[in-house]
């Protein structure tokens, strides 16, 4: 970071905690805490078809936020939106929705680097876009193919993947 900089904080998940997943009260918290954004992740409501926010498969017990109800309410903040796209094929309806909401100029659509290589990289961009590598090692291609804004790095639920990532970044950041 540069010296004398704002930290940015982006809470995960919107900044929701509990059993409850990115309920719209995690982002008005969220909100009220003046932080620089939030993150969600958004599916494809397989009963309705809608777009809601939430991080694992909607399971028809209780109804999901859907994303035109969060740009509602996230269009009246000032917030950068942070958004991941957990299957494949929505990625051109959510970069459509944000940009109707009038807040495509901050917000990043990301996924998954398997899903986030059918993204339109080659589309004049209306948003940015990113993925997450689960191999800091894989980064130059990825890179180099889609030319993305926003790289996030990670590891997947494999012990020694963590130890790999962590080993690499030592040695190479």
């Amino acid at each position: 970071p540069t010296p004398g900089a704002p930290r940015q904080l982006i809470p995960h998940r919107g900044w929701s905690h509990g059993a409850a997943e990115n309920p719209l009260a995690a982002f008005s918290r969220a909100a009220e805490n003046r932080v620089s954004g939030v993150e969600f992740v958004l599916r494809r409501d397989p009963r309705s078809g809608l777009l809601v926010v939430s991080h694992d498969p909607p399971n028809g017990d209780s109804p999901a936020l859907t994303f035109e109800a969060a740009l509602a309410f996230l269009a009246g903040t000032n917030l950068e939106l942070f958004v991941e796209v957990k299957e494949a094929g929505i990625a051109d309806a959510v970069i459509v929705q944000l940009a109707a909401a009038g807040v495509a100029e901050r917000a990043v659509v990301f996924a998954f680097a398997d899903i986030a290589r059918g993204f339109p990289w080659t589309a004049p961009r209306r948003v940015r876009l990113g993925a997450i590598l689960l191999y800091p090692w894989t980064m130059h291609r990825f890179m180099a193919a889609h030319r993305p804004d926003v790289i996030l790095l990670g590891w997947d639920e494999r012990p020694w993947t963590r130890f790999a990532f962590k080993t690499w970044w030592s040695l190479f950041s």
